[in-house]
């Protein structure tokens, strides 16, 4: 049996910042990943203000090399037909950027590796005990003792619901998207050195039933994705091009974006989860959930990789505190996650009500009232 003073459960974004953390700290640490390498996951938008955060975690330089796209901006059709621009030339953190997720979460777990955390690939706990002074997992291939447990296993919170904690699931967003590329921006590139499609900004465009989302992706590809109620779905049809098309060509700005650039989908459309959700509690008897094993975000929020990247350096934070006999309680990592929380349900709120063109339909009548 190994020991440790810290288990991580997951290896994504707010596991590897707190074994970061933990590790660059002199703290004994190990992460289990399920995965033997990162999947593909939608590329997201990192906003300005990770930068600091990066910084803190000693892995700017890093990422700065990894070809992540400089993203100027934001274009939204919302609450009208019209496009409207807003640009990070003002915010004092510079640009956002357009991620390459397997690129950016390989380069964060090799980070924690580098800085003296265990990373362990291809590992499920299949038991967790709680012991006297710790806590005894095991998988299938090893067993573990620790002292303390982070839970970063993603929106399943795998392991706190092992516990007893509710999760509450407050809707029924889903992602519907699709890959796209285009063989004339990559021509052009080739060419010119610049391609067609060179627009690193942000696109959202409301619609009836729900809301769109576009983003240039690293490799001349560009993801469109498509925002709504599970509940709202017709069927299967969803998972036809022919419908995605469809839905694309009814919203004027991403059906500009599609054409103006001869982008053709890569795969049939794919259907994610989005929801907005948390735990009940987020810490407990020698425990503490980071990322969106604690809260997950709707997407139209765009910080979710930042909260992921903060809960889990702070939630480190704290246990580094505890075992130094600073804190003797996790009230402060509490207070940070429950400030997140009610900025996001007031900037939600806020959002959501500048969207008044279809007043009767389903999805826009339940976000009006409180999440």
């Amino acid at each position: 049996m190994d020991e440790t003073d810290v288990l991580v459960i997951g290896g994504g974004p707010a596991g590897a910042a707190a074994a970061i953390t933990l590790a660059k700290s002199g703290c004994r640490c190990a992460v289990l990943e399920s995965q033997t390498a990162p999947l593909w996951k939608i590329g997201e938008t990192l906003p300005p203000e990770s930068r600091q955060i990066l910084q803190k975690l000693g892995v700017w330089n890093e990422f700065q090399q990894d070809g992540h796209l400089p993203s100027p901006g934001n274009c939204s059709a919302w609450g009208n037909r019209e496009l409207a621009a807003k640009d990070f030339i003002f915010n004092p953190h510079g640009s956002a950027w357009q991620l390459d997720r397997l690129r950016f979460e390989t380069m964060l777990l090799s980070a924690a590796e580098v800085a003296g955390a265990q990373v362990w690939r291809g590992q499920t706990w299949q038991t967790i005990q709680r012991q006297p002074g710790g806590w005894e997992v095991v998988t299938e291939k090893n067993s573990w003792r620790a002292a303390w447990l982070i839970d970063a296993s993603g929106r399943g919170s795998t392991a706190a619901r092992q516990f007893g904690v509710t999760r509450t699931i407050f809707d029924k967003l889903v992602a519907i998207y699709a890959i796209a590329s285009s063989s004339a921006n990559m021509k052009a590139d080739i060419e010119t050195g610049s391609a067609t499609d060179a627009d690193g900004r942000t696109y959202v465009e409301a619609c009836a039933d729900g809301w769109w989302y576009s983003a240039l992706m690293p490799g001349h590809l560009r993801i469109f994705a498509f925002q709504t109620d599970a509940d709202l779905l017709p069927g299967q049809q969803w998972r036809t091009e022919a419908w995605f098309r469809q839905r694309l060509g009814e919203s004027p700005h991403m059906r500009g974006l599609f054409d103006s650039h001869d982008y053709e989908f890569e795969h049939a459309p794919k259907l994610t989860s989005a929801h907005s959700s948390r735990l009940e509690r987020c810490h407990g008897d020698g425990w503490l959930a980071a990322g969106d094993a604690a809260q997950s975000f709707d997407p139209l929020s765009g910080e979710g990789l930042f909260h992921a990247l903060l809960t889990g350096h702070y939630a480190a934070q704290c246990l580094l505190k505890n075992a130094s006999g600073e804190k003797n309680d996790f009230a402060e990592y509490a207070a940070l996650t429950q400030s997140l929380w009610q900025r996001f349900v007031q900037n939600r709120r806020n959002i959501y009500a500048q969207e008044m063109r279809w007043p009767q339909n389903p999805f826009w009548q339940r976000r009006r009232g409180p999440l």
